[in-house]
């Protein structure tokens, strides 16, 4: 249920042009509570981050500026997508800079893993 919850949430607060100017910053702090108690979210926000990109880019900046990206459990597949947005955009492209903000804000200390990614 956590995963359609989110899902709606993107989809209204970011997604729909009418209202995004009203929904996004509510919306943001209820994802961001979401991610505080399910950080598995944060894999799912990025992977609905990368297929919609082009529609909303500068507002997946915003987002991500305002989730607990300290809490994420980074998977392999999350890195996988990280991995397609900095391959197939140039380095200054929004994507390949939203994958690097990603990056850097993550926990590369103590309670980091992945799944034999690499």
């Amino acid at each position: 249920i956590t995963l359609v919850v989110t899902y709606l949430l993107l989809d209204v607060a970011y997604m729909d042009g009418d209202i995004r100017g009203e929904l996004m910053k509510p919306g943001r702090e209820i994802l961001s509570s979401i991610c505080d108690s399910y950080p598995e979210s944060l894999g799912f926000i990025l992977r609905f981050v990368e297929i919609n990109f082009n529609e909303v880019e500068d507002m997946f900046q915003y987002l991500f500026r305002g989730l607990p990206l300290e809490e994420w459990r980074i998977t392999g597949n999350d890195f996988g997508v990280l991995k397609r947005l900095l391959e197939t955009s140039p380095l200054s492209s929004p994507q390949s800079q939203l994958a690097r903000n990603i990056f850097s804000a993550l926990p590369w200390g103590q309670g980091m893993y992945c799944c034999s990614y690499f």
